[in-house]
Protein backbone atom coordinates (compact mmCIF):
# COMPACT_ATOMS: atom_id res chain seq x y z
CA UNK A 1 0.00 0.00 0.00
CA UNK A 2 2.97 2.06 0.69
CA UNK A 3 4.19 2.05 -2.68
CA UNK A 4 1.17 2.64 -4.09
CA UNK A 5 1.01 6.06 -2.41
CA UNK A 6 4.22 7.12 -3.16
CA UNK A 7 3.26 6.46 -6.91
CA UNK A 8 0.43 8.30 -6.94
CA UNK A 9 2.42 11.22 -5.28
CA UNK A 10 4.88 10.84 -7.88
CA UNK A 11 2.50 10.47 -10.43
CA UNK A 12 0.96 13.88 -8.71
CA UNK A 13 3.82 15.93 -8.51
CA UNK A 14 4.61 15.01 -12.32
CA UNK A 15 1.59 16.23 -13.66
CA UNK A 16 1.82 19.65 -11.54
CA UNK A 17 4.63 20.01 -13.10
CA UNK A 18 3.87 19.60 -16.50
CA UNK A 19 1.10 21.99 -16.14
CA UNK A 20 3.51 24.52 -14.63
CA UNK A 21 1.62 24.60 -11.25
CA UNK A 22 -1.06 25.98 -12.65
CA UNK A 23 0.35 28.45 -15.04
CA UNK A 24 -1.36 28.47 -18.63
CA UNK A 25 1.93 29.36 -20.37
CA UNK A 26 2.89 25.78 -20.22
CA UNK A 27 1.79 22.85 -21.94
CA UNK A 28 0.16 20.12 -20.32
CA UNK A 29 0.41 16.83 -21.83
CA UNK A 30 -2.28 14.45 -20.84
CA UNK A 31 -0.32 11.15 -19.80
CA UNK A 32 -4.00 9.01 -20.24
CA UNK A 33 -2.32 6.84 -23.46
CA UNK A 34 -2.68 3.79 -21.50
CA UNK A 35 -5.91 3.89 -20.95
CA UNK A 36 -9.04 4.32 -24.18
CA UNK A 37 -12.76 4.78 -23.43
CA UNK A 38 -14.79 3.21 -25.63
CA UNK A 39 -13.52 3.99 -28.99
CA UNK A 40 -10.66 1.29 -29.35
CA UNK A 41 -11.89 -0.01 -32.84
CA UNK A 42 -10.17 2.99 -34.30
CA UNK A 43 -7.45 3.63 -31.35
CA UNK A 44 -3.70 1.57 -32.06
CA UNK A 45 -4.44 1.36 -35.81
CA UNK A 46 -1.52 2.92 -36.90
CA UNK A 47 0.83 0.50 -34.53
CA UNK A 48 -1.51 -2.95 -34.56
CA UNK A 49 -1.48 -2.09 -38.83
CA UNK A 50 1.87 -0.80 -39.64
CA UNK A 51 1.41 -2.92 -43.41
CA UNK A 52 -2.01 -1.23 -44.50
CA UNK A 53 -3.34 2.35 -44.99
CA UNK A 54 -4.28 3.51 -40.71
CA UNK A 55 -7.36 5.45 -42.28
CA UNK A 56 -9.59 2.30 -41.36
CA UNK A 57 -13.08 2.07 -39.33
CA UNK A 58 -14.96 -0.72 -38.31
CA UNK A 59 -19.00 -1.17 -38.25
CA UNK A 60 -21.05 -3.65 -36.77
CA UNK A 61 -23.77 -5.10 -39.07
CA UNK A 62 -27.47 -6.84 -36.68
CA UNK A 63 -29.16 -9.54 -37.44
CA UNK A 64 -31.79 -9.63 -40.62
CA UNK A 65 -34.47 -8.90 -38.18
CA UNK A 66 -32.59 -5.24 -37.64
CA UNK A 67 -32.37 -5.19 -41.58
CA UNK A 68 -28.60 -5.96 -41.25
CA UNK A 69 -26.95 -8.97 -42.46
CA UNK A 70 -25.36 -10.36 -39.10
CA UNK A 71 -21.43 -9.43 -39.88
CA UNK A 72 -19.07 -6.79 -39.09
CA UNK A 73 -17.16 -4.53 -41.60
CA UNK A 74 -13.79 -2.94 -42.15
CA UNK A 75 -13.71 0.05 -44.19
CA UNK A 76 -10.69 1.90 -45.29
CA UNK A 77 -11.86 5.15 -46.36
CA UNK A 78 -9.00 6.49 -48.13
CA UNK A 79 -9.18 3.54 -50.65
CA UNK A 80 -12.96 3.60 -50.10
CA UNK A 81 -13.21 0.35 -50.16
CA UNK A 82 -14.63 -2.42 -47.25
CA UNK A 83 -14.82 -6.43 -46.48
CA UNK A 84 -16.96 -7.91 -44.75
CA UNK A 85 -17.04 -11.16 -42.25
CA UNK A 86 -20.08 -13.04 -40.83
CA UNK A 87 -20.71 -13.33 -37.44
CA UNK A 88 -21.01 -16.61 -35.61
CA UNK A 89 -23.47 -15.26 -32.04
CA UNK A 90 -26.68 -13.09 -33.12
CA UNK A 91 -27.21 -9.83 -33.42
CA UNK A 92 -23.73 -8.09 -33.36
CA UNK A 93 -23.90 -4.40 -32.71
CA UNK A 94 -20.22 -3.46 -32.06
CA UNK A 95 -17.22 -4.35 -32.68
CA UNK A 96 -13.96 -2.99 -30.63
CA UNK A 97 -10.06 -3.85 -31.12
CA UNK A 98 -8.64 -5.96 -28.58
CA UNK A 99 -5.91 -3.30 -27.44
CA UNK A 100 -3.07 -3.37 -29.88
CA UNK A 101 -4.14 -6.88 -31.59
CA UNK A 102 -5.46 -6.94 -35.26
CA UNK A 103 -8.47 -9.06 -33.27
CA UNK A 104 -11.33 -6.80 -32.64
CA UNK A 105 -14.43 -8.02 -29.91
CA UNK A 106 -18.12 -8.28 -31.67
CA UNK A 107 -20.65 -7.58 -29.02
CA UNK A 108 -23.13 -10.00 -30.53
CA UNK A 109 -25.96 -9.30 -28.13
CA UNK A 110 -28.56 -11.58 -28.58
CA UNK A 111 -26.27 -14.65 -27.89
CA UNK A 112 -24.72 -15.59 -24.48
CA UNK A 113 -21.27 -15.21 -26.05
CA UNK A 114 -19.19 -12.55 -27.92
CA UNK A 115 -17.12 -12.88 -30.99
CA UNK A 116 -13.91 -12.17 -31.77
CA UNK A 117 -12.40 -11.45 -35.52
CA UNK A 118 -9.66 -10.91 -37.31
CA UNK A 119 -9.56 -9.45 -40.47
CA UNK A 120 -5.76 -10.42 -41.55
CA UNK A 121 -6.37 -13.97 -40.99
CA UNK A 122 -10.10 -13.64 -42.40
CA UNK A 123 -11.29 -15.83 -39.05
CA UNK A 124 -13.97 -15.57 -36.48
CA UNK A 125 -14.29 -17.15 -33.49
CA UNK A 126 -16.56 -17.53 -30.44
CA UNK A 127 -16.36 -17.05 -26.68
CA UNK A 128 -19.17 -18.90 -24.96
CA UNK A 129 -20.77 -17.47 -21.91
CA UNK A 130 -23.29 -20.04 -21.25
CA UNK A 131 -23.04 -21.41 -17.82
CA UNK A 132 -19.18 -21.24 -18.37
CA UNK A 133 -17.20 -20.56 -15.94
CA UNK A 134 -14.43 -17.11 -15.44
CA UNK A 135 -10.76 -17.81 -14.10
CA UNK A 136 -11.57 -17.26 -11.25
CA UNK A 137 -14.76 -19.67 -11.01
CA UNK A 138 -17.34 -16.87 -11.36
CA UNK A 139 -20.64 -18.02 -13.32
CA UNK A 140 -21.04 -16.51 -16.29
CA UNK A 141 -24.31 -17.00 -18.95
CA UNK A 142 -23.77 -13.38 -19.55
CA UNK A 143 -25.31 -11.72 -22.59
CA UNK A 144 -22.65 -8.62 -23.81
CA UNK A 145 -24.09 -5.14 -23.50
CA UNK A 146 -20.89 -2.99 -24.37
CA UNK A 147 -17.39 -3.20 -25.43
CA UNK A 148 -14.83 -1.28 -25.15
CA UNK A 149 -12.82 0.62 -22.03
CA UNK A 150 -9.15 -1.04 -23.25
CA UNK A 151 -6.30 -1.12 -20.67
CA UNK A 152 -2.84 -1.12 -22.18
CA UNK A 153 -1.10 -1.41 -18.86
CA UNK A 154 -2.60 -4.42 -17.66
CA UNK A 155 -3.84 -5.85 -21.37
CA UNK A 156 -7.54 -6.34 -20.53
CA UNK A 157 -10.63 -4.74 -21.62
CA UNK A 158 -14.21 -4.67 -19.57
CA UNK A 159 -17.28 -6.10 -21.30
CA UNK A 160 -20.47 -4.68 -19.87
CA UNK A 161 -23.42 -7.28 -19.54
CA UNK A 162 -26.55 -7.05 -21.01
CA UNK A 163 -28.38 -9.41 -18.43
CA UNK A 164 -27.17 -8.27 -14.88
CA UNK A 165 -25.83 -5.10 -13.53
CA UNK A 166 -21.69 -6.43 -14.01
CA UNK A 167 -18.81 -6.25 -16.59
CA UNK A 168 -16.82 -9.28 -17.66
CA UNK A 169 -12.42 -8.31 -17.95
CA UNK A 170 -11.11 -9.72 -20.33
CA UNK A 171 -7.59 -10.73 -21.18
CA UNK A 172 -6.63 -9.35 -24.88
CA UNK A 173 -4.02 -12.10 -25.21
CA UNK A 174 -6.01 -15.17 -24.26
CA UNK A 175 -9.28 -13.68 -24.99
CA UNK A 176 -10.30 -15.58 -21.56
CA UNK A 177 -12.45 -14.12 -18.86
CA UNK A 178 -10.53 -13.27 -15.83
CA UNK A 179 -13.37 -12.19 -13.38
CA UNK A 180 -17.02 -10.73 -12.95
CA UNK A 181 -17.55 -6.87 -11.54
CA UNK A 182 -20.05 -5.45 -10.26
CA UNK A 183 -23.44 -7.75 -9.12
CA UNK A 184 -23.39 -11.13 -10.78
CA UNK A 185 -26.08 -12.50 -9.02
CA UNK A 186 -28.74 -10.34 -9.95
CA UNK A 187 -30.33 -11.42 -13.49
CA UNK A 188 -32.78 -8.90 -15.10
CA UNK A 189 -34.61 -8.96 -18.53
CA UNK A 190 -33.60 -5.14 -19.08
CA UNK A 191 -30.19 -3.55 -20.26
CA UNK A 192 -28.67 -3.99 -16.46
CA UNK A 193 -25.60 -1.53 -17.40
CA UNK A 194 -24.28 1.01 -18.62
CA UNK A 195 -20.56 1.56 -20.36
CA UNK A 196 -17.69 0.39 -18.35
CA UNK A 197 -14.82 2.85 -18.24
CA UNK A 198 -10.94 3.99 -16.58
CA UNK A 199 -11.00 6.09 -14.13
CA UNK A 200 -7.09 6.21 -14.50
CA UNK A 201 -4.93 3.20 -15.10
CA UNK A 202 -5.47 1.43 -11.81
CA UNK A 203 -9.53 1.72 -11.19
CA UNK A 204 -12.34 1.10 -13.25
CA UNK A 205 -15.92 1.91 -12.89
CA UNK A 206 -19.27 -0.45 -13.56
CA UNK A 207 -22.70 1.25 -13.89
CA UNK A 208 -25.16 -0.73 -12.29
CA UNK A 209 -28.51 0.84 -13.85
CA UNK A 210 -30.57 -1.68 -11.60
CA UNK A 211 -29.49 -0.69 -8.15
CA UNK A 212 -28.38 2.62 -9.17
CA UNK A 213 -24.71 2.03 -8.13
CA UNK A 214 -21.10 2.99 -9.24
CA UNK A 215 -19.17 0.49 -8.47
CA UNK A 216 -15.12 1.35 -8.51
CA UNK A 217 -12.28 -0.93 -8.42
CA UNK A 218 -8.83 -1.17 -8.22
CA UNK A 219 -6.89 -2.92 -10.38
CA UNK A 220 -3.07 -4.49 -9.16
CA UNK A 221 -0.82 -6.75 -10.46
CA UNK A 222 0.91 -9.47 -8.18
CA UNK A 223 4.51 -9.29 -8.83
CA UNK A 224 4.78 -12.85 -7.86
CA UNK A 225 2.04 -14.82 -9.33
CA UNK A 226 1.25 -12.30 -12.36
CA UNK A 227 -1.80 -12.70 -11.27
CA UNK A 228 -4.54 -9.46 -11.47
CA UNK A 229 -6.28 -8.94 -8.62
CA UNK A 230 -9.69 -6.51 -8.45
CA UNK A 231 -10.40 -4.68 -5.10
CA UNK A 232 -14.31 -2.70 -4.33
CA UNK A 233 -13.28 0.43 -3.07
CA UNK A 234 -16.24 1.79 -3.36
CA UNK A 235 -20.05 1.18 -4.53
CA UNK A 236 -21.33 4.51 -5.00
CA UNK A 237 -24.97 5.05 -4.61
CA UNK A 238 -26.77 7.36 -7.62
CA UNK A 239 -30.11 9.56 -7.82
CA UNK A 240 -30.99 7.75 -10.86
CA UNK A 241 -29.79 5.31 -13.75
CA UNK A 242 -27.01 7.04 -15.76
CA UNK A 243 -25.65 5.87 -19.29
CA UNK A 244 -22.02 6.52 -19.41
CA UNK A 245 -19.44 8.28 -17.76
CA UNK A 246 -17.59 10.43 -20.14
CA UNK A 247 -14.16 11.62 -19.34
CA UNK A 248 -12.42 14.99 -20.50
CA UNK A 249 -10.85 13.90 -23.57
CA UNK A 250 -8.92 16.89 -24.24
CA UNK A 251 -7.55 17.53 -20.86
CA UNK A 252 -5.73 20.99 -20.27
CA UNK A 253 -4.56 20.29 -16.69
CA UNK A 254 -4.46 17.80 -13.89
CA UNK A 255 -7.92 18.88 -12.58
CA UNK A 256 -9.39 17.77 -16.01
CA UNK A 257 -8.05 14.19 -15.47
CA UNK A 258 -10.07 13.75 -12.44
CA UNK A 259 -13.35 15.17 -13.97
CA UNK A 260 -16.13 13.37 -15.28
CA UNK A 261 -19.54 13.73 -16.49
CA UNK A 262 -22.31 11.28 -16.53
CA UNK A 263 -25.64 11.23 -18.71
CA UNK A 264 -29.17 10.79 -16.34
CA UNK A 265 -31.37 9.59 -18.39
CA UNK A 266 -34.22 10.86 -16.19
CA UNK A 267 -37.68 9.51 -14.42
CA UNK A 268 -40.55 12.08 -15.91
CA UNK A 269 -42.86 10.03 -13.93
CA UNK A 270 -41.49 11.53 -10.78
CA UNK A 271 -42.99 14.05 -8.49
CA UNK A 272 -41.66 16.38 -9.24
CA UNK A 273 -40.35 14.91 -12.75
CA UNK A 274 -36.45 14.39 -12.92
CA UNK A 275 -35.21 15.50 -16.10
CA UNK A 276 -32.84 14.51 -18.36
CA UNK A 277 -29.75 15.61 -16.93
CA UNK A 278 -25.99 16.06 -16.71
CA UNK A 279 -23.80 15.43 -13.83
CA UNK A 280 -20.12 16.43 -13.17
CA UNK A 281 -17.94 13.91 -10.37
CA UNK A 282 -14.67 13.86 -9.37
CA UNK A 283 -12.16 11.03 -8.61
CA UNK A 284 -9.80 11.32 -5.82
CA UNK A 285 -7.18 8.61 -6.48
CA UNK A 286 -5.75 8.86 -3.11
CA UNK A 287 -9.26 7.78 -1.29
CA UNK A 288 -9.98 5.93 -4.50
CA UNK A 289 -13.61 7.18 -4.11
CA UNK A 290 -15.75 9.05 -6.75
CA UNK A 291 -18.36 11.71 -5.64
CA UNK A 292 -21.10 13.85 -7.87
CA UNK A 293 -20.13 17.88 -7.90
CA UNK A 294 -22.91 19.52 -10.07
CA UNK A 295 -25.54 18.72 -12.08
CA UNK A 296 -27.77 20.63 -14.56
CA UNK A 297 -31.29 19.10 -15.49
CA UNK A 298 -32.72 19.80 -18.79
CA UNK A 299 -37.01 20.81 -17.93
CA UNK A 300 -37.36 21.49 -21.84
CA UNK A 301 -36.84 17.98 -22.94
CA UNK A 302 -40.31 16.56 -20.94
CA UNK A 303 -42.28 15.03 -24.42
CA UNK A 304 -42.16 11.81 -25.83
CA UNK A 305 -42.09 12.12 -29.40
CA UNK A 306 -43.79 9.33 -31.80
CA UNK A 307 -42.78 6.82 -28.66
CA UNK A 308 -39.03 7.93 -28.45
CA UNK A 309 -38.83 9.13 -24.27
CA UNK A 310 -36.41 12.04 -24.04
CA UNK A 311 -33.74 11.15 -23.01
CA UNK A 312 -29.67 12.40 -22.43
CA UNK A 313 -27.59 9.76 -24.05
CA UNK A 314 -24.02 10.89 -24.60
CA UNK A 315 -22.32 13.89 -24.52
CA UNK A 316 -19.14 15.84 -26.20
CA UNK A 317 -16.69 18.42 -24.81
CA UNK A 318 -15.78 21.03 -26.98
CA UNK A 319 -12.16 20.94 -27.94
CA UNK A 320 -11.34 24.04 -25.99
CA UNK A 321 -12.88 22.61 -22.95
CA UNK A 322 -15.20 25.39 -22.58
CA UNK A 323 -18.58 23.95 -23.27
CA UNK A 324 -20.55 20.46 -23.19
CA UNK A 325 -22.63 19.81 -25.99
CA UNK A 326 -25.36 17.52 -24.76
CA UNK A 327 -28.10 16.37 -27.13
CA UNK A 328 -31.21 14.67 -25.88
CA UNK A 329 -33.55 12.10 -28.03
CA UNK A 330 -36.33 14.90 -28.16
CA UNK A 331 -33.79 16.81 -30.46
CA UNK A 332 -32.59 19.45 -28.14
CA UNK A 333 -29.26 20.31 -27.85
CA UNK A 334 -27.88 21.54 -24.78
CA UNK A 335 -24.57 23.70 -24.49
CA UNK A 336 -23.53 24.27 -20.89
CA UNK A 337 -20.62 26.05 -19.44
CA UNK A 338 -18.22 23.68 -17.96
CA UNK A 339 -17.56 27.03 -15.44
CA UNK A 340 -20.66 27.99 -14.32
CA UNK A 341 -22.37 24.62 -15.04
CA UNK A 342 -25.64 26.20 -16.79
CA UNK A 343 -27.32 25.82 -19.98
CA UNK A 344 -26.10 28.81 -22.21
CA UNK A 345 -27.56 27.76 -25.70
CA UNK A 346 -30.25 25.31 -26.28
CA UNK A 347 -30.25 24.54 -30.01
CA UNK A 348 -32.42 21.83 -32.61
CA UNK A 349 -31.27 18.80 -34.06
CA UNK A 350 -33.02 15.76 -34.98
CA UNK A 351 -35.02 13.14 -33.09
CA UNK A 352 -33.43 10.93 -31.31
CA UNK A 353 -29.87 13.68 -31.14
CA UNK A 354 -27.20 11.18 -29.38
CA UNK A 355 -23.52 11.70 -30.16
CA UNK A 356 -20.99 14.41 -31.10
CA UNK A 357 -18.48 14.82 -33.39
CA UNK A 358 -16.15 17.44 -33.38
CA UNK A 359 -13.99 19.46 -36.00
CA UNK A 360 -11.49 22.06 -34.76
CA UNK A 361 -10.22 23.06 -38.42
CA UNK A 362 -13.89 24.57 -38.65
CA UNK A 363 -14.66 24.86 -35.35
CA UNK A 364 -17.72 22.93 -36.03
CA UNK A 365 -19.88 20.07 -33.54
CA UNK A 366 -21.62 17.88 -35.47
CA UNK A 367 -24.76 15.88 -33.97
CA UNK A 368 -25.73 12.86 -35.68
CA UNK A 369 -29.35 11.63 -34.41
CA UNK A 370 -30.56 8.15 -34.48
CA UNK A 371 -34.54 8.93 -36.17
CA UNK A 372 -33.57 11.68 -38.21
CA UNK A 373 -32.49 11.29 -42.07
CA UNK A 374 -30.11 14.80 -41.01
CA UNK A 375 -27.24 15.11 -39.10
CA UNK A 376 -26.76 18.99 -37.79
CA UNK A 377 -23.86 20.81 -37.81
CA UNK A 378 -23.08 23.71 -35.21
CA UNK A 379 -21.24 26.29 -35.39
CA UNK A 380 -19.26 26.58 -32.11
CA UNK A 381 -18.07 30.64 -32.57
CA UNK A 382 -21.41 31.83 -32.54
CA UNK A 383 -23.41 28.51 -30.90
CA UNK A 384 -25.97 28.61 -33.92
CA UNK A 385 -26.98 25.69 -35.89
CA UNK A 386 -24.94 26.39 -39.14
CA UNK A 387 -26.67 23.26 -41.47
CA UNK A 388 -28.43 20.34 -41.66
CA UNK A 389 -27.27 17.73 -43.95
CA UNK A 390 -29.81 15.45 -45.15
CA UNK A 391 -28.07 11.81 -45.42
CA UNK A 392 -30.83 9.13 -45.65
CA UNK A 393 -33.58 8.50 -47.83
CA UNK A 394 -35.88 6.98 -45.41
CA UNK A 395 -38.14 8.07 -42.78
CA UNK A 396 -38.41 6.81 -39.27
CA UNK A 397 -40.66 4.38 -38.56
CA UNK A 398 -42.22 4.51 -34.69
CA UNK A 399 -43.81 0.73 -34.72
CA UNK A 400 -40.21 -0.84 -35.25
CA UNK A 401 -37.80 2.36 -34.39
CA UNK A 402 -34.98 1.03 -36.41
CA UNK A 403 -31.75 3.33 -36.25
CA UNK A 404 -31.42 5.74 -39.53
CA UNK A 405 -28.36 6.92 -37.98
CA UNK A 406 -25.54 4.97 -35.99
CA UNK A 407 -23.84 5.02 -32.77
CA UNK A 408 -20.47 5.67 -34.06
CA UNK A 409 -19.29 8.79 -36.72
CA UNK A 410 -16.15 9.94 -37.06
CA UNK A 411 -14.02 13.00 -38.51
CA UNK A 412 -10.86 12.23 -39.95
CA UNK A 413 -7.51 13.73 -38.72
CA UNK A 414 -7.44 16.78 -40.57
CA UNK A 415 -10.93 18.17 -40.14
CA UNK A 416 -12.04 18.14 -43.41
CA UNK A 417 -14.19 15.46 -43.46
CA UNK A 418 -17.18 13.79 -41.43
CA UNK A 419 -17.76 9.99 -41.83
CA UNK A 420 -21.14 8.16 -40.82
CA UNK A 421 -23.60 5.90 -42.14
CA UNK A 422 -26.69 6.46 -43.35
CA UNK A 423 -28.21 3.07 -41.67
CA UNK A 424 -30.95 1.79 -43.12
CA UNK A 425 -29.45 2.61 -46.41
CA UNK A 426 -26.89 0.68 -46.25
CA UNK A 427 -24.65 3.34 -47.17
CA UNK A 428 -21.10 4.61 -45.85
CA UNK A 429 -21.42 8.58 -46.16
CA UNK A 430 -18.71 11.14 -46.80
CA UNK A 431 -19.73 14.96 -45.89
CA UNK A 432 -16.96 17.51 -46.63
CA UNK A 433 -16.98 20.17 -43.75
CA UNK A 434 -15.86 22.46 -46.04
CA UNK A 435 -19.19 22.53 -48.01
CA UNK A 436 -21.41 20.61 -45.56
CA UNK A 437 -22.20 18.78 -48.74
CA UNK A 438 -22.50 14.64 -49.02
CA UNK A 439 -19.10 14.43 -51.49
CA UNK A 440 -19.07 10.57 -51.64
CA UNK A 441 -21.17 7.29 -50.65
CA UNK A 442 -20.24 4.25 -50.31
CA UNK A 443 -23.15 0.61 -50.61
CA UNK A 444 -22.63 -1.76 -48.28
CA UNK A 445 -25.83 -3.34 -47.54
CA UNK A 446 -27.32 -4.12 -44.63
CA UNK A 447 -28.10 -1.82 -41.24
CA UNK A 448 -24.42 -0.65 -40.03
CA UNK A 449 -25.12 1.07 -36.51
CA UNK A 450 -21.71 0.39 -34.32
CA UNK A 451 -23.07 1.42 -31.07
CA UNK A 452 -21.30 3.53 -28.71
CA UNK A 453 -24.52 2.84 -27.69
Amino acid sequence: MKKRYLSLLFSAAALLMLAGCGNDDVTFVDPRDAVIPIDTNIAYAAEAEPDHDPYVLYYADPRPEENGENRVLRIEYRKWTFRALPCDGINPHSVDRAGRNDKFYVRTQNSYSFDVVNFETNETKTVSMDHTYAEDGQELYHKPRAIGAYNDKYKIQLLSVKNRPAADVIDVNTDKILTVLGDNNTTVDVTATGHSFWLDVDHCGVIDRVNNYLWIYRVERNELTGRLTFTLTQKYNLRHPIHVMERVEHARNEKDLYLFYATYEGDLSLTPPFYPAVAEFRFDPFSETIEETRVVEFPDSNTTIDGIKPVTHHIGITPDGRYLIAPDYDGHVYVVDRDSYKVVKTLNAGLGAAHVNFSERYDVAIVTSHYAPFVTIIDLKTLTVKDEVTISHHDFDPQTKHLLQPHFSYVDPDGRYFYTFATQDGDFVKIDLATDQVVDRLHTGGAPEQAHS
